[in-house]
């Protein structure tokens, strides 16, 4: 699950009170911050529009707010980064245990569309590990010709016409 970035400090709050701070206001202002930091992490992380995260010398954003895979990989470029690209099991699973409970599926930065069936990553990394689902890619109706990953089928991946809307994950080098 991604994190939440709260900055507010409990020092801060009891400064928001008016006149001398008693121990039990200490003590009210002190619950009501936990009760504040509990919906940080249960409750946002589900509205939020980006969820932020770092593996490997790559910060990870996932945007929720979905567009088609073009559009989708330019906004990841006016960030500084591009699509993600996934090299290995290890970061397929850091995938996992970040981003798995914040969407249904999402765009990484993989196509075939210059060429039927030989996949490229949007930022120019050599195409090795994969990680398809049973059956995939299959090229469906002869236009899915760029990457999702479905999150309710263990982070599998599935290819798709590029002009479905979804959330996208973006990468930029730290």
């Amino acid at each position: 699950m991604c994190s939440c970035v709260f900055n507010y400090q409990h020092s801060e709050a009891l400064h928001l009170l008016p006149g001398p701070v008693s121990l039990y206001s200490r003590l009210i202002t002190m619950a009501a911050l936990h009760i504040l930091l509990i919906c940080c992490f249960t409750v946002l992380p589900i509205i939020r529009a980006d969820c932020d995260s770092a593996f490997n010398g790559y910060s990870y954003s996932l945007i929720n707010s979905a567009k088609d895979w073009a559009s989708a990989e330019r906004d990841c470029q006016s960030r500084g980064g591009n699509l993600a690209s996934v090299q290995s099991e290890p970061e397929m699973q850091f995938m996992r245990n970040t981003f798995s409970s914040n969407v249904q599926t999402f765009w990484i930065g993989a196509t075939d569309a210059p060429k039927e069936g030989v996949w490229l990553w949007s930022n120019g990394k050599p195409w090795g590990y994969s990680n398809w689902n049973g059956g995939e890619p299959n090229n469906s109706g002869g236009r899915e010709n760029c990457i999702h990953v479905l999150v309710g089928l263990s982070m599998r991946w599935n290819d798709l016409p590029c002009d479905n809307v979804l959330p996208y994950l973006c990468a930029k080098k730290l």
